[in-house]
């Protein structure tokens, strides 16, 4: 607690302590440099209410324009052909098939026969272009190591993709899942 004394003149208010708990109230308003006193001078402010202003009228934000059907489309079409880029296997009853969907429309895959075949290799590996488009996928070999797949074409309606694995089905309507690989 610091001793002191203060006085009201109009709207000023002055006051002068000690400096220390230990040191003596002051008697008078003064407090030059170097004593024991500390002496105040304030003057009270009347509120000065700020005019009125006119409310800031503020704007939302202009929704952002919603894609046409046509958009959302090309958009989802899109979208599929780059969950198709990478590389897929499948298993079916002539073996085990590893296809690798590249994103510039080329494809390379590999047949590893489940029988070994007479006078022919185990494997055999195509290249070709693919192309996706409303829901068709389709590819077209054109280098092989089997002459009797040069020209060969699949085409196949795709039923699902997802991270990990497609569906698409066959010409005759049978399904054939694929596995995502990478």
């Amino acid at each position: 607690m610091l001793k002191g004394i203060y006085t009201f003149d109009g709207d000023r208010l002055l006051f002068c302590v000690a400096k220390t708990e230990d040191d003596p109230r002051p008697t008078t308003f003064e407090a030059s440099s170097g004593s024991d006193r500390m002496l105040y001078r304030m003057k009270m402010v009347e509120d000065d209410p700020a005019p009125a202003q006119p409310p800031v009228k503020v704007q939302a934000p202009k929704p952002a324009p919603q894609p046409s059907a046509d958009e959302l489309a090309r958009r989802r079409e899109q979208k599929i052909r780059e969950m198709l880029a990478g590389s897929w296997s499948m298993t079916d009853k002539k073996g085990n098939l590893v296809a690798v969907f590249r994103a510039d429309g080329t494809f390379t895959s590999t047949r590893t026969f489940a029988k070994r075949r007479l006078f022919e290799p185990d494997t055999t590996t195509n290249n070709g272009s693919w192309a996706y488009g409303q829901g068709i996928l389709s590819a077209r070999v054109t280098g092989t190591t089997d002459r009797d797949m040069l020209g060969y074409g699949f085409v196949g309606r795709l039923q699902s993709i997802g991270d990990d694995a497609m569906v698409t089905a066959d010409n005759t309507g049978k399904l054939l899942t694929l596995k995502k690989l990478r």
